[in-house]
């Protein structure tokens, strides 16, 4: 599948990401979603349309916002996910994963710290233990986080939207 294919109307977007239409609207005019090249405005009198790439996003934003996350902040921790390759794989790092993929079985976390300006997607085994989530070691201490995990939301997306996994 090529994730920047722009094929999902804003109204099948905001349906699989679990947002009111109006809602995404909105954060599309104001900016909030961080449109890119393959995501480009509705031609005069035509229907924008959205990559599989944004839909995630907005999709992994909302879940952050519901989780108290401040739109513009859920945005930017969103498009970490959704655009960004970073993460720890589960050889300590040294395998990355593709932007917007998950991480091979068994779960894909999305982490984000306070002060961190992009989150770190984490591969986690069953038996990982939930603090080396939410904590990460700093020099002043311990500073506290939130994790999203990411595979049941990009299940029920893709379950909207028809597609296979």
């Amino acid at each position: 599948m090529d994730m920047d294919e722009p094929l999902y109307t804003v109204a099948q977007a905001a349906e699989a990401a679990g947002v009111v239409v109006g809602t995404l609207r909105n954060w599309l005019q104001l900016g909030t979603v961080s449109l890119q090249k393959a995501d480009a405005s509705a031609p005069a009198g035509g229907t924008r349309l959205l990559s599989h790439r944004r839909v995630l996003q907005v999709a992994v934003m909302v879940d952050l916002i519901a989780l108290g996350v401040a739109p513009a902040r859920a945005s930017r921790l969103a498009f970490g996910f959704s655009d960004l390759a970073t993460g720890a794989g589960p050889d300590n790092g040294m395998t990355m994963r593709a932007q917007g993929a998950l991480y091979s079985e068994p779960f894909s976390i999305l982490v984000a710290h306070p002060h961190a300006q992009w989150p770190r997607v984490l591969w986690a085994k069953t038996t990982t233990p939930a603090t080396s989530f939410l904590f990460a070691q700093t020099a002043h201490g311990m500073l506290s986080g939130l994790f999203l995990p990411l595979d049941p939301l990009v299940k029920r997306v893709h379950v909207v939207l028809g597609l296979n996994d």
